[in-house]
């Protein structure tokens, strides 16, 4: 409507200019001027151009106008009526590259009104040198570039225009470049550099040149830069370790994180070429867990436990690479020193206990062995015993010791000795280890009649010293002791009931009497059993029944794990076993002899208690390989090793007895009967070999027969292989055979990594008498390794530059077999670009390199694969292969290409920051760092600097500042796109601003006749107005207007003046003055959306409510999109001053809103608080109607009831006393915890504990340290 308006007015007050035109003339008159003028130069004469007097000038207020207000650079000078210089003019500064610079002025007079344009075109002069984008130029270029090859250099730039902008380009004098020019799109000139002569990196690693810009200008200005030339080298170069060989040594236990050593390695290329990477390329699996290289600093850490017991030596490979693939490799030695980190150990390898009272001195009892793991005077050990015994220490051969007597003995005296054996070696501090041995004396052996019998002291063979008279007594009874090498010494006891008769079959009565005891005995175990069985059945019968019941009747009286146990009854599981010694009941045995059976075999009947059970823990069952019947053996407590050590002395003296009744007196007292002689040194060494993976079982020599012994003459002298540390044994000898066979797999690169000899040595001990044999088990090393290259992909980067004949080493592959079974060859993958050689290096490996036999072509092949295989020398052969990756370099040969020579675009005023004008883009067909393209701005303004920006990476043109359309209107920049190595292309960017209707019309009173007589003719100009709006197109069309009820008008007059003219007579006495409101109005659009400015679209009716209401949103332009909102008032009214409460009624209007939000959560909260209230009060209620036995996980404990997890136990259980508890409750503590308080015993023990073990033994110690007996808990 408003713009129908504006048309119809506008159409009326042209109708009325051309009806009734004022006296106005108007001309245009054009001067130029050059720039940088002083103030008051001439321009000029106006008066003389308009011909009038210059007088008149004065009298018609004659005066400069701009339509903007700004600057005014000219003025006129009403005395001479010359137009001259305001202010200095800047060119460059005004209007930019722009062509031509004019400024445009009103020159306005007045009575009658006449306004005439003045055109000022600005003239160029040559103020401004050529400046570059950069004062220094980068380019990296390979040595390997061919002539010819053009690289563009970046634009010089010149504010001025035409003649006095860059005309040519000059290089300073070089033997490498020359400078070739060329003109743009626009009527600019850059500039190429052209390779004339190939570079050297050698001779020359960089060129600096001055690059001149000159102007056509008078005088003639230049600008400079620098244009610095790195000279790439190609990738000829492999990197060197400046050792080929690094030795080290490195303490054992040296902690995790310690420095071992730092390798290093150079490489001549510069750039990626000369970053050089290491890491292991041959180390063993042991040697990978203890040691990491840093892979950029060469530094080898210590990662695991250093043990020189372990590992005395390690060898690894480094191998040092640079980023196109070549490299090289180093050894690192690693000795291991040496630390006195183990004490001795003392080993007893045989003792003889208990010895005889009557034994002569030097009488051999034990042999013990002593072992030191460290090395040098760490292991050199001293052995000694306690003073005050009759015991020595002899040495034997190398590390072995006999313990032997000095005196007599007596066991009246003393029956037992202990015996220290103290070991300490040589090391700084010296460490020691003791050893406690137990040695019984033991008597002659009594019977009823003494001198008749005897019994072995190892075999327990029972023999008759002398003939059986017919004196003697035909029954005889025998009391036998077995006592064992524990510590402390355990021993039992067994009766023998012998009969001697000239006939057995003269003796019936002894066999019925013999039945019927045991059957009596028999009968009684019987009835015993079936009366506890009974018993136990009806009592879990009644337990199960009461249990049911219980549940039935009352909630649950056990929780969480708790026991009651009555306190006469066992818990389930066990027995109670009465006894005083080890062993738990008396083994009885009857024997039937002639009055000739001296010489004969004793052998068992059946035991009175063949199915005695034994009490858990103290004699178990066990079946031995090389003997028929089964052997009862002591199930000692001591720790494991002592029990290996003793167990076949233990085993030997509990079976004596046994032994000797079952194979007779004669036979094994000639076999058993151990005879102590002087310990001798045998020094025979034997040699085996043995091929590595040899299956276990398989013979590796007959030691019998090397040594000169019976086939069982192992066996009989006890043999038996000791190594130096204990380790696994993987030989053992079978003494009945005497053959040395394998007894575990043998893996001779675990057992020895890579060296070339792999000995196993053992020490073969032989006793009665004692002899040393030194054993050497040479392992063979089988093929049974492939071999390997450290990765299985090798990458290399070669440039399709690289002339042929060009090496590039290749890693090592590795074979954990040696000899003729490691690398021997290596085989490639036919192919039209590479072939091989295969070299030696200084440890015996061998390597190849790759040789280029014919130049790579990128455009052809960007990539290639190869098969490399590795073959070893043994049978059958074995290779391994790794694929070597070739990838293709280009040559940086192209320069980036825009998409487009020239980018127009558009953008608002007043668009936010970071909006997105544009995205240039430019594609480089190089690859890597050289088709990675950076942009730049070439050639910008400094007021485009200020509005706009350019991401380097992805091109885009974002704005950074206000922009305004009124300022500026087009923007013009050179965009500049650089590779990696400096090449570069440069593309335009036109911006063009869109107006937005952002500025209102501006009036300005130009002149005015404040004082008009009241006799003024209608028509008289009483005022002259301007009407300027900075916008453009409708947004600048104006409309104006006067209001009604004035004898005023306007009337249009030239472009956007008007004058104030009288319609009317004037009559001072009714009105003296009077207040004329000119309003003006432009035709463009509300901008609502951009400015927030609310705006009626219609006439307000009466109908219309007088209060709205109006939400406004307000939302961002950001990603994701923000908003928020705000609500407007509006009351409408004829006069405000009627509507005095419009704060109070919003106000009210808020008020009620909060006071109902209040109301709804305080009745909310309330019901809330009630039925919380009420619920507590229902649940109370309803507790104090249940009884109160368990709730909620509290224990009501009754007088007669055990707290939860114990147990109580009268008499023989594990609890020796009653456990009670004082606690204080509260009517209402029926739903609190229930806490116990200290017990009156401290040292509780839970039943779950005490029950569920079914190992426990039942044992404590009073005061004195004598410990009680307690019936023992026995698992069925």
């Amino acid at each position: 409507m408003d713009n129908r308006r504006f048309s119809v007015l506008f159409c009326t007050c042209f109708v009325a200019l051309v009806i009734f035109p004022l006296k106005i003339v108007c001309a245009d008159w054009s001067y130029n001027v050059p720039e940088e003028m002083k103030r008051h130069y001439v321009i000029g004469n106006v008066a003389k151009d308009l011909r009038i007097d210059v007088k008149e000038l004065s009298a018609r207020k004659a005066r400069i106008d701009t339509e903007d207000n700004s600057i005014r650079y000219c003025d006129i000078n009403l005395n001479s009526g010359d137009l001259t210089v305001a202010e200095t003019i800047d060119r460059e500064e005004l209007c930019g590259s722009q062509i031509p610079c004019i400024l445009n002025y009103e020159l306005f007079l007045e009575n009658p009104l006449e306004v005439h344009r003045i055109f000022l075109e600005i003239q160029d002069i040559n103020d401004n040198a050529p400046r570059f984008p950069n004062e220094r130029i980068n380019f990296e270029i390979r040595e390997s570039a061919v002539k010819g090859q053009r690289f563009r250099l970046d634009e010089a730039h010149d504010s001025d225009i035409g003649h006095n902008a860059v005309k040519s380009y000059s290089l300073q004098k070089n033997e490498h470049f020359a400078v070739a020019i060329h003109d743009t799109m626009d009527g600019g000139k850059y500039a190429e550099l052209i390779l004339e002569k190939e570079l050297d990196r050698e001779q020359q690693k960089d060129i600096d040149m001055i690059l001149t810009a000159t102007d056509g200008g008078t005088p003639q200005r230049s600008g400079t830069a620098v244009i610095h030339i790195t000279v790439l080298d190609a990738n000829d170069n492999v990197p060197v370790f400046s050792q080929s060989v690094y030795k080290v040594t490195l303490p054992e236990n040296t902690p995790p994180g310690t420095s071992v050593i730092t390798v290093s390695a150079t490489d001549a290329d510069e750039g990626p070429n000369g970053e050089v990477s290491y890491e292991f390329s041959k180390i063993s699996d042991k040697a990978a867990k203890l040691f990491s290289i840093d892979k950029i600093t060469g530094q080898v850490v210590v990662t695991g436990e250093i043990d020189y017991e372990n590992e005395k030596k390690y060898e690894m490979g480094i191998h040092a690479q640079d980023a196109s693939g070549l490299s090289s490799t180093a050894k690192v030695i690693i000795d291991i020193s040496d630390v006195n980190d183990n004490p001795p150990r003392i080993i007893l390898k045989s003792l003889n206990n208990p010895i005889p009272e009557n034994s002569m001195p030097g009488t051999e009892v034990g042999i013990i062995n002593v072992q030191d793991k460290d090395s040098g005077e760490n292991r050199q050990i001293r052995c000694s015993v306690q003073p005050n015994v009759p015991f020595r220490l002899n040495p034997s051969v190398k590390n072995y010791f006999s313990l032997v007597t000095t005196n007599a003995l007596d066991r009246e005296k003393e029956s037992d000795y202990n015996i220290t054996v103290t070991a300490t070696d040589g090391g700084s501090p010296p460490l020691s280890t003791s050893m406690t041995i137990h040695l019984s004396i033991s008597d002659i052996v009594k019977s009823t009649d003494p001198g008749l019998f005897s019994i072995g002291l190892h075999s327990g063979e029972i023999r008759t010293q002398r003939d059986i008279s017919e004196a003697e007594n035909m029954k005889q009874n025998l009391i036998i002791s077995v006592k064992d090498n524990g510590q402390p010494s355990l021993s039992t006891t067994c009766a023998v009931n012998l009969l001697i008769s000239d006939n057995l079959s003269e003796v019936p009565e002894l066999k019925d009497m013999t039945y019927e005891e045991s059957n009596s005995k028999l009968t009684s175990y019987l009835i015993i059993a079936l009366v506890s069985v009974s018993t136990f059945f009806l009592t879990f019968i009644t337990l199960i029944l009461s249990l049911k019941v219980c549940r039935r009747r009352k909630p649950r009286l056990l929780f969480d794990g708790a026991v009651a146990v009555p306190s006469a009854y066992l818990p389930p599981n066990y027995a109670d076993v009465d006894g005083t010694g080890t062993l738990r009941s008396t083994y009885n045995y009857d024997a039937y002899l002639t009055t000739g059976s001296r010489t004969s075999d004793f052998k068992f009947v059946r035991s009175y208690n063949d199915n005695t059970l034994p009490a858990e823990g103290t004699l178990k069952q066990e079946n031995y390989r090389h003997f028929e019947p089964s052997m009862i053996t002591l199930d000692g407590t001591e720790d494991d090793d002592e029990v290996r050590d003793n167990s076949l002395t233990a085993n030997l003296i509990l079976l004596a007895p046994i032994m000797a009744l079952t194979f007779g007196f004669l036979s094994w007292a000639t076999c058993i009967v151990f005879i102590v002689l002087f310990v001798r040194k045998s020094s025979g060494d034997l040699s085996y070999s043995v091929p590595e993976e040899t299956k276990q079982g398989s013979v590796i020599g007959n030691i019998a027969k090397d040594l000169g012994l019976k086939t069982d003459g192992l066996l009989f002298r006890k043999a038996r292989l000791d190594t130096d540390e204990n380790g696994n044994r993987f030989c053992e000898i079978n003494p009945q055979k005497g053959e040395f066979i394998v007894a575990d797999r043998i893996d001779r690169e675990e057992l020895c990594g890579s060296k070339s000899s792999c000995i196993l040595k053992y020490d073969l001990v032989l006793e009665n008498p004692l002899e040393l044999h030194r054993i050497s088990v040479k392992i063979e090393d089988v093929n049974d390794n492939s071999p390997r290259f450290p990765n299985e992909l090798i990458k290399l980067e070669i440039g399709e530059y690289v002339a042929t004949g060009t090496r590039f080493p290749l890693e090592e592959a590795h074979d954990a077999d040696e000899g003729r079974n490691g690398i021997q060859n290596y085989s490639l993958e036919e192919n039209e670009h590479f072939s091989f050689a295969v070299h030696s290096n200084s440890d015996g490996g061998k390597y190849c390199e790759l040789v280029l036999q014919k130049e790579l072509d990128r455009e052809q092949k960007k990539d290639m694969d190869l098969v490399l295989a590795a073959i070893d020398g043994g049978t059958p052969v074995r290779s391994g292969t790794v694929v070597i990756h070739v990838i293709v370099l280009d040559a940086n040969d192209n320069v980036p290409v825009f998409t487009q020579p020239v980018y127009k675009a558009s953008v608002l005023e007043n668009s936010p920051l970071n909006t997105v004008v544009v995205t240039v883009s430019a594609l480089d067909a190089d690859e890597g760092v050289n088709g990675n393209v950076v942009y730049e701005f070439n050639r910008i303004s400094d007021k485009a600097s200020r509005l706009f920006s350019i991401d380097k990476t992805s091109g885009e043109i974002k704005v950074i500042g206000p922009i305004d359309y009124e300022d500026k209107n087009h923007y013009e920049i050179r965009i500049q796109a650089k590779d990696g190595s400096g090449l570069a292309s440069n593309a335009k960017v036109d911006i063009d601003i869109i107006d937005l209707n952002d500025n209102t019309p501006v009036i300005y009173l130009k002149s005015t006749e404040n004082q008009i007589p009241e006799n003024a003719e209608p028509g008289t100009e009483v005022a002259i107005i301007n009407i300027q709006d900075k916008d453009t197109g409708d947004n600048k069309k104006v409309l104006c207007a006067i209001q009604e009820n004035v004898p005023f008008k306007l009337n249009p007059s030239i472009k956007n003046y008007y004058s104030i003219v009288t319609t009317g007579p004037l009559d001072r006495e009714l009105k003296s003055h009077y207040n004329i409101t000119v309003t003006a109005t432009d035709g463009g659009t509300p901008i609502g959306l951009h400015n927030g400015e609310i705006r009626t679209q219609r006439d307000i009716l009466e109908s219309d409510d007088m209060k709205q209401n109006l939400i406004i949103s307000l939302k961002d332009n950001g990603q994701p999109s923000r908003s928020t909102t705000c609500t407007l008032y509006l009351l409408l009214s004829d006069n405000l001053a009627e509507v005095p409460d419009l704060k109070d009624t919003v106000f009210e209007e808020n008020n009620a809103q909060l006071t109902s939000y209040l109301i709804i959560a305080l009745v909310s909260v309330s019901t809330f608080f009630i039925t919380f209230i009420i619920l507590v009060m229902a649940v109370k209620v309803c507790r104090r109607r249940k009884p109160r036995l368990l709730y909620d996980g509290a224990v009501a404990v009754p007088s007669a009831y055990l707290p939860p997890h114990y147990a109580e136990v009268d008499g023989a259980g594990t609890l020796r006393s009653a456990y009670n508890y004082d606690t204080y409750l509260t009517t209402g503590s029926r739903t609190s915890d229930f806490k116990f308080v200290s017990s009156y015993n401290e040292n509780t023990i839970p039943s779950q504990n005490m029950c569920s073990d079914i190992n426990t033994t039942n044992t404590y110690s009073d005061e004195e340290g004598h410990k009680p007996n307690y019936p023992t808990l026995v698992n069925y």
